[in-house]
């Protein structure tokens, strides 16, 4: 006599942890912020790039007023890429234009633990990956790092920090896939190292730069969101289903 109230506790059961699987995996992967998050990044290249050009014609033209506007928008530029490439800052801002682009579904947020240690070893590596990124540019700028191993030499400070942001639960995405864009960086790395004919150059030079970065991360925020979509669909069947079995055992005599 006990045995449909068992099946049924069973289905019950399973039903619940699918559910805690795919909230989980859905939580991880609502990647739109992150796709925002590149098309900013690539803005802030544009407004890092085209003072420097600006900048070097204004000096070597000697037209002092161009170059001092210049060097302050490159200034400002700089300092808008330390805020968003700074958890604690850019982190937030993310969170919240992804809150808002998933509004019409819910909040979903998973928390992260949050040690002294934890918090500590962020700000670190922050610290760390910007003053990088401003070394190698000046590096670059004065011949001492080869153009064509630009890519290559980031990925030294890149890979490790997109690993610990993953690691440390501060990513936008959340899971096995967020580990495929560091992948995708180093590889890119390796294979110009191996000579590798990827490079471009002339007027396209900037995608070598642009594709590891703002290329690999909207291709892996498509990605992630793709998935969101299917874990999303996964949901809704399972929780109908429940629902529907909940229904017709209430209906039972």
């Amino acid at each position: 006599m006990n045995r449909p109230a068992a099946t049924q506790s069973n289905e019950t059961s399973k039903d619940s942890r699918k559910i805690s699987k795919w909230s989980r995996i859905y939580a991880q992967n609502r990647s739109l912020g992150m796709a925002v998050n590149m098309l900013l990044f690539l803005m802030l290249c544009a407004a890092i790039c085209v003072p420097a050009c600006l900048g070097g014609l204004a000096y070597i033209k000697g037209y002092w007023l161009l170059l001092a506007i210049s060097i302050l928008l490159e200034v400002a530029a700089i300092i808008a890429l330390i805020y968003f490439s700074t958890p604690r800052w850019g982190g937030k801002l993310m969170e919240r234009i992804t809150e808002q682009l998933y509004a019409g579904e819910g909040c979903a947020r998973l928390v992260p633990p949050h040690t002294h240690s934890r918090s500590y070893l962020i700000k670190f590596a922050g610290v760390i990956f910007v003053g990088c990124v401003i070394a190698s540019v000046a590096l670059d700028g004065l011949g001492f790092i080869p153009h064509q191993y630009m890519q290559p030499v980031s990925a030294i400070y890149v890979v490790p920090f997109l690993v610990i942001l993953v690691l440390s639960k501060q990513s936008i995405i959340r899971g096995p896939i967020a580990f495929l864009w560091p992948g995708l960086y180093a590889l890119h790395a390796i294979l110009i190292l191996a000579g590798v004919p990827i490079l471009f150059s002339g007027r396209w030079d900037a995608l070598n730069m642009l594709i590891p970065t703002v290329g690999y991360g909207l291709l892996v925020s498509l990605i992630s969101h793709v998935y969101s979509r299917i874990a999303l669909r996964k949901l809704r069947r399972i929780a109908g289903g429940s629902f529907q079995n909940e229904a017709e055992e209430d209906q039972r005599p």
